[in-house]
């Protein structure tokens, strides 16, 4: 018995569904020595199977090929295709597909537009997002949660603060529920844009709402109030997270010690780092940094030293800034031999 193209849709729609694009592809490549016709449910199937597998150039691919062959390409197909080159990274690609969606007369979806918005913010082209969220109303295409976080984060990770509490108000009036994905946006936005005052209402609001807060959101509350307000703030959110009981993320202790250095508190920054030794957490690079530059602030020559060695048993990697601020803090403590030894140490790495 022949197997026929209905046959074959389903089957390359239940790999797709699995995330198994390279079986889907090999079907793909069966059906013509089988004398199958193709149709746009096979095409778009297996171009959403490569979206899943993160084979964005097989996705482009099958998009060319699905022209070449006359069939009409629809929005699913580019709407796969745009997400195959966001979630893979490739910005310029997919939204290059959305520019030519526009050429042959296809109205965009919540989708498309969607995935144009987020390989924008991915290239901090926080202006295209905007462009691309005013497209929206102008297609009356109605934007959804993920349009609102993709376009704050767009704002966010260029700083544009006021931008991203503009859209934060806009969602609300559209009956948008925020999500601590878009509250973490936000935060982000006003702690790249030094606006520390701003990050703490937005914590107040994610508290009044009931919203579960994340080391995401805590680590840039903190990184705002290290950068504005001073580290009692800061403090004051670490303590939070330590009441809550929630398990803490070395983003979020790296956090606390660098607004503690950052403020003068050297001493309650190396105490904090000194507890993390003693917890079953895992100290990387940036929190030894961040712990090494405060002793550069205190002037703690051998403590830096120390700190230096134990990075080196530990393998982790010294970066040019940690010898610095450990020959700086031996400067400052007069321990002008230890600074030789740590440049001589520089030297040979």
């Amino acid at each position: 018995m022949g197997v026929d193209t209905i046959a074959f849709n389903a089957t390359i729609s239940a790999y797709e569904r699995g995330g198994k694009w390279s079986p889907a592809l090999h079907l793909i490549r069966v059906m013509p020595r089988n004398k199958v016709q193709f149709s746009r449910p096979t095409w778009n199937a297996a171009i959403s199977a490569c979206e899943d597998g993160g084979k964005w150039e097989i996705a482009v691919q099958l998009l060319n090929q699905m022209a070449h062959s006359k069939m009409e390409l629809d929005t699913v197909s580019f709407n796969s295709g745009m997400s195959a080159c966001e979630k893979a990274g490739v910005w310029e690609q997919a939204l290059l597909l959305f520019s030519i969606m526009a050429q042959v007369m296809l109205e965009p979806s919540t989708i498309t537009c969607n995935a144009a918005i987020s390989a924008s913010g991915k290239c901090t082209e926080w202006e295209k997002a905007l462009q691309l969220f005013r497209v929206m109303r102008w297609y009356q295409v109605e934007p959804d949660r993920i349009t609102f976080n993709a376009s704050i984060s767009a704002c966010g990770k260029s700083g544009k603060w006021q931008e991203a509490l503009h859209l934060l108000c806009v969602g609300v009036q559209h009956g948008l529920r925020a999500n601590v994905i878009t509250f973490n946006a936000v935060i982000s936005a006003c702690e790249r844009g030094n606006k520390w005052e701003e990050a703490l209402h937005i914590v107040s609001v994610m508290t009044q709402g009931k919203v579960q807060m994340t080391n995401t959101s805590f680590s840039a509350a903190i990184n705002a109030c290290r950068k504005g307000s001073g580290w009692e703030n800061a403090l004051v959110l670490f303590g939070a997270i330590v009441q809550s009981q929630a398990e803490t993320s070395m983003l979020t202790v790296n956090s606390i010690i660098c607004a503690l250095e950052t403020g003068g508190e050297w001493q309650k920054a190396l105490l904090l780092f000194c507890k993390l030794m003693q917890s079953r957490m895992q100290a990387d690079t940036s929190t030894f940094n961040a712990a090494i530059s405060s002793c550069k602030t205190g002037g703690a020559c051998d403590i830096a030293s120390q700190l230096i060695d134990i990075m080196v048993q530990r393998s982790l990697k010294l970066e040019a800034h940690t010898f610095n601020a450990a020959i700086s803090a031996c400067e400052s403590g007069r321990g002008w031999e230890q600074a030789l030894h740590l440049f001589h140490t520089m030297e040979r790495r």
